[in-house]
């Protein structure tokens, strides 16, 4: 049976977002083109709104549901849900997202819709049990060009992320041990090198048949993905310029198992060594403040301070669901 949806997971930075552009030039796939975030969060937190057989019950949770995820690509004018609109479906939060996205993914023709998320590979067993038709592929990167690019962007602490790169990997690989044929790897060098296989591979599992179009991205986001490129290139190796030897060091000292796990070569040493918790934690607030500063700076211009603010309040939310995911 073809899953009826596609969550695309992987470290931020792996070449999740490239990977469902190109996706969404297929004929029978829609990629959604922004990212949900909050999904785990409503499922774990369903009973709080009692019995949604409860008209009142179930509207609550969809109006939150719709407030959270609206701006993220949810087209406006969607509307309260109806029991006819559900059609089968049971009252519940897969059950709503799914109507929505199958009704986004049927004004496009297309009948599998692909969702993008990519720290939604820590939270792959609670979307598994609530969507028992989708299917997971799960990108993994170098975590060292992780690193170099989150720095190049963002200036984000390199051993920070990498530290991240591999809980994400290990979530990523320990869960999809529990959800056997329904779980995809895919490696982003093999990709970027070899795009043609890659992608001839990740249609068999979808089980959909392979189309040229999907051999280059159908949309093209610079300022999510840093890149302007219009088709799927070679690009990997990038921290062994970006870095010196003594900052290779230390993130191989934090990943280089995790990275020989993952079938790449070591320089230095294959280390296993988490930093201090409030190191992370302060970390953590440092790279904040980067990109709210980063945000701010882009947004300066801006003759309407009321545009300004509302980026102001885009950040700040982003940093409450992160933290609410974890």
């Amino acid at each position: 049976m073809k899953p009826g949806q596609v969550f695309i997971v992987g470290m931020n930075g792996s070449g999740t977002t490239m990977l469902l552009d190109c996706l969404a030039g297929h004929s029978q796939l829609f990629g959604f083109p922004g990212e949900t975030k909050v999904l785990p969060y409503y499922i774990e937190r369903q009973a709080q709104y009692g019995d949604l057989a409860d008209d009142a019950n179930f509207s609550r949770l969809w109006r939150d549901l719709q407030r959270s995820v609206s701006g993220r690509g949810w087209r406006k004018g969607q509307g309260m849900l109806s029991m006819e609109s559900l059609g089968e479906r049971p009252r519940s939060v897969a059950a709503i997202f799914d109507c929505v996205m199958a009704t986004l993914a049927a004004a496009e023709g297309k009948q599998i819709w692909c969702e993008k998320t990519p720290m939604y590979v820590h939270h792959m067993r609670v979307l598994a049990d609530a969507f028992p038709r989708a299917q997971f592929v799960h990108v993994i990167r170098d975590g060292r060009d992780c690193a170099a690019s989150f720095h190049r962007r963002w200036q984000f602490n390199p051993v920070r992320t990498v530290f991240r790169w591999k809980r994400a990997v290990q979530a990523g690989r320990s869960q999809g041990s529990h959800l056997g044929v329904r779980y995809f790897e895919i490696h982003y060098e093999r990709l970027t090198t070899m795009p043609e296989k890659s992608l001839r591979d990740l249609c068999r599992f979808l089980e959909v048949p392979f189309e040229t179009g999907i051999l280059k991205p159908a949309r093209s986001r610079p300022q999510m993905t840093g890149s302007t490129a219009t088709s799927i290139a070679p690009n990997e190796r990038r921290a062994e310029k970006y870095f010196g030897p003594a900052m290779l060091k230390k993130i191989e000292n934090v990943a280089g198992r995790q990275l020989a796990d993952c079938g790449y070569a070591t320089h230095y040493m294959a280390g296993d060594e988490d930093p201090p918790k409030w190191i992370l934690r302060w970390w953590e607030i440092t790279d904040d403040i980067r990109r709210m500063k980063e945000v701010l700076r882009t947004s300066a211009g801006m003759r309407n301070s009321k545009r300004l603010s509302y980026f102001s309040r885009r950040v700040l939310g982003a940093l409450r669901q992160k933290r609410s995911l974890k």
